[in-house]
């Protein structure tokens, strides 16, 4: 909302217990993960929650969306407990389903004359963001090289560019404005600052996103996303 600065209404649509806008895949498939045997959502109850979830979700924006909308997707794309949506501990075929689960979204709002925005997964700290504002020293255990986290992202980053190739969808990677550039370090402090990025390993606090909303800014409105 800071980023569009009233320039639009803002409608957000937030899931809980690792679903999200996924694919059935991701939802119930046993072996979607390397050496797993059990699918990353365990509960036969959430499962079927997040199911309705997604067939809720699509349903409100085949209803609702409408030419000149912009529709943005924020996912979990790593995770160190298998829970991301494009991590290299997904098997190829999950990662392939979730994958034609977007490009589902993109064409349902492109076909509206609507645009996507994709904005990239945030790093995920070594341990959880409170333990580490004690002291430097445990500020240095959350911390993971740059160098890790585009590892740990190059799946979303290659499925999200090969999306933006189709006309009316937009990718904008946010990790790196969460590292720092002379260390090589992504960690529990917005770069530069005292300020603390998370309270565990990948929750933005408020103060994160006020850092990153300017960029965000900035990119819609050089982007031309919201109109004239």
């Amino acid at each position: 909302m800071a980023a569009v600065n009233g320039a639009a209404t803002v409608v957000r649509i937030a899931v809980s217990f690792w679903c999200g806008f996924v694919s059935n895949e991701y939802i119930f498939d046993d072996e979607s993960v390397y050496d797993g045997d059990h699918p990353v959502i365990e509960s036969e109850n959430e499962q079927m929650i997040c199911k309705d979830i997604n067939d809720y979700m699509d349903d409100a924006l085949r209803d609702n969306v409408r030419a000149c909308d912009l529709v943005i997707l924020m996912h979990r794309s790593y995770a160190h407990d298998d829970k991301g949506k494009l991590d290299a501990n997904k098997r190829a075929t999950a990662r392939a389903a979730q994958l034609e689960r977007y490009r589902g979204l993109q064409q349902l709002v492109t076909s509206k004359n609507a645009k996507l925005l994709l904005l990239g997964d945030v790093p995920e700290l070594g341990t959880d963001g409170y333990r580490c504002a004690a002291s430097s020293h445990l500020a240095a255990t959350c911390e993971v090289t740059a160098d890790q986290v585009r590892t740990n992202l190059q799946y979303e980053r290659s499925a999200y560019e090969e999306l933006a190739q189709v006309a009316n969808t937009y990718y904008f990677p946010l990790s790196d404005l969460l590292c720092d550039d002379q260390t090589g370090k992504c960690g529990a402090y917005v770069p530069g600052t005292s300020t603390l990025v998370a309270k565990d390993r990948d929750h933005m606090l408020p103060e994160t996103s006020l850092y990153l909303w300017p960029y965000i800014c900035a990119f819609i409105s050089d982007s031309g996303l919201l109109g004239g």
